[in-house]
């Protein structure tokens, strides 16, 4: 729900106009900060004492992840006394603060995290805090992180709930990889002004009078994959300091390489085509591997699986909003067919047009770029068509053809890793993306009418409901809860005039039209028999003791709520396809909007009914 990616600066500017900006600012006072520190404070006690409230900041690092973060804060202390101890990956509520050192003396680079989206800011220790150059402010306190903006004038904590607990620091190109709303392009602007505003994630090549960046993440990433380039397709890289590990698959083959950095140059110590390689901590540590970055090593790539279905099923569940039907079929797919047939992998990219998919195919000396149409499961590529198979208990979902001829399985997010230029430019030529910024709906064709995209069947509707909000009514009287769930968020967005933003703002609730927020409410009363709707969750709101000024958010009651209602079970937040849609669910789950995320400002949207 969340589609915008900001960035807040160019690259000329990033690195060069840091103190002009802070001067159209001004500097928090010492009763400012001293007052910041006592909310912090104060939220802290909350968040350790309220039975709900403790999952979200107790400390789940490993032992591994502690050491690694304080080595890497012992090596800055030596240049950066003041300024190590705030560096590393702090984690809050669907955000976070990615602190990096930088090559400037007395600043470091802060990578802001909203959801799948962000934004880089530099700062500059002032009294104790690190003063942003937009103005914000961090501060710590013991192993929690406050943040701040200034808004009117006045220095106002914007997160309740702290983040917490530094993690080591990603190399940039994993950090990057969890922004699953920004496109590559949008990746790579990123990444060009990390390089040119001088942060680097790097201890090793760490000099008082040289501080320099030899870390470079994308050209780690490019060196790697060169390293194994025709092995087979690649499954997913680690990086962690100077070693790197990554699974690949070549048919029904496949093993894990691993990797060591010495003098700026990558090598392969363990792993190859048709060679064995180790399975466990102490092969590793055997081939010169640090006990816990071995440990790290093996645990990404044990959880691989489940960290790509779940990026994977989030694309596809963005993309379904715009493009339904071809929303199945998106990945980075494996093919257990090889070498009988001479792609290694298939991907299929979503198209501006409604129905038709980009399919690329990778062989080990060869690639190219075909357009393929949807057909319910059916997907037609020239003279050949394939067929999805879902949900099945064994494999999982794959797709074949009617010869088995492929074999596609294992879908993971899509990537250019392999692309040539000419198939990049085929992907733009065929006006195909990875980001879901560029289809607009109203603008959606459909140059195949015998293939159309299926519409919900036409149904009777109150002459009384506006044109704006019948197909929502359609939706609810035919009982398709999650279809409605999905048209309300577009409906919201629709009236705050936000869906190029796809996100609304605290001002946005704050001052959402009453009357359209009325009608909405109304319906999913009318066709849910009372069970749904803002008002009952509204209701709901205020039997846990909640608050709604229209002025400031309310977590604590926030927290409760989501357990009330469903959208949190077991002290862990539900993925949207483990929500209920059907009558089923308890009193208040639907709809979602964009409130069970979190970040739908809940109690100020209930101000407005």
């Amino acid at each position: 729900m969340r589609s915008l990616f900001i960035l807040g600066f160019s690259l000329a500017t990033v690195a060069a106009n840091q103190l002009s900006v802070l001067a159209q600012t001004r500097q928090p006072t010492n009763a400012e900060i001293n007052r910041l520190r006592q909310e912090l404070q104060e939220s802290i006690r909350y968040g350790q004492n309220n039975s709900i409230a403790a999952s979200y900041v107790e400390d789940r690092r490993t032992q591994a992840e502690k050491n690694e973060r304080e080595s890497f804060v012992r090596a800055w202390s030596k240049i950066e006394p003041q300024l190590a101890p705030f560096m590393g990956a702090w984690r809050g509520y669907e955000s976070g603060r990615y602190i990096y050192p930088s090559n400037t003396k007395g600043r470091v680079c802060v990578v802001v995290q909203e959801g799948g989206t962000g934004t880089l800011n530099t700062g500059v220790l002032f009294n104790g805090v690190i003063r942003k150059n937009n103005g914000g402010l961090l501060f710590k306190e013991g192993n929690f992180l406050g943040a701040a903006l200034l808004e009117k004038g006045r220095f106002v904590r914007n997160y309740d709930i702290p983040f917490h607990h530094a993690r080591p620091l990603q190399p940039l190109t994993k950090m990057l990889d969890s922004l699953y709303d920004a496109s590559p392009s949008q990746k790579n602007q990123l990444a060009q002004q990390f390089k040119a505003a001088g942060c680097t994630t790097s201890v090793a090549s760490l000099n008082s009078q040289n501080i320099s960046n030899n870390n470079s993440s994308t050209d780690d990433t490019t060196a790697i994959l060169n390293l194994v380039k025709g092995w087979g397709a690649v499954g997913d890289i680690s990086i962690i300091n100077n070693y790197a590990i990554l699974s690949y698959f070549y048919g029904q083959n496949g093993g894990n390489v691993t990797f060591r950095r010495t003098t700026g140059k990558w090598n392969i110590i363990d792993g190859g085509r048709n060679q064995g390689n180790c399975q466990d901590i102490n092969c590793l540590v055997n081939k010169g591997v640090p006990r816990d970055v071995a440990t790290q090593l093996l645990n990404y790539l044990e959880n691989s699986n489940v960290r790509q279905t779940r990026e994977i099923n989030a694309f596809r569940q963005d993309w379904a909003k715009k493009n339904k039907t071809i929303a199945p079929f998106l990945g980075y797919w494996k093919n257990q067919r090889w070498p009988d047939t001479k792609e290694l992998t298939i991907s299929f990219w979503p198209s501006s047009v409604a129905n038709k998919l980009c399919v690329i195919g990778i062989s080990e000396n060869d690639q190219y770029v075909k357009t393929g149409i949807v057909s319910g499961k059916d997907i037609r590529i020239e003279n050949q068509t394939l067929t999805l198979f879902q949900n099945n208990d064994n494999f999982g979902d794959f797709i074949s053809d009617s010869n088995q001829k492929y074999y596609l399985i294992n879908p993971s997010k899509l990537n250019t890793w392999y692309f040539n230029t000419a198939t990049k430019q085929k992907l733009r030529d065929a006006g195909c993306t990875d980001s879901i910024n560029t289809l607009n709906p109203q603008n959606t064709s459909n140059n195949n009418s015998s293939l159309a995209v299926p519409q919900a069947e036409p149904s009777i509707v109150s002459s009384s409901t506006p044109v704006m909000f019948q197909k929502l009514e359609t939706l609810l009287q035919a009982g398709k809860w999650k279809d409605a769930d999905l048209e309300t968020w577009e409906l919201m967005k629709k009236v705050t005039k936000r869906e190029k933003e796809g996100e609304l703002t605290k001002e946005d609730y704050q001052n959402f039209p009453r009357k359209e927020l009325q009608i909405m409410d109304q319906l999913w009363l009318k066709y849910s028999n009372g069970k749904f709707g803002f008002s009952v969750q509204k209701q709901i709101w205020l039997e846990l003791g909640g608050k709604y000024n229209g002025q400031h958010y309310d977590y604590g009651t926030f927290l409760k709520l989501v357990e009330r209602v469903g959208w949190r079970r077991n002290r862990t937040n539900l993925s949207y396809d483990d929500f209920t849609f059907s009558t089923n669910a308890p009193r208040g789950h639907l709809p979602t909007g964009e409130l069970a995320s979190g970040r739908g400002q809940t109690g100020l949207l209930f101000s407005r009914l």
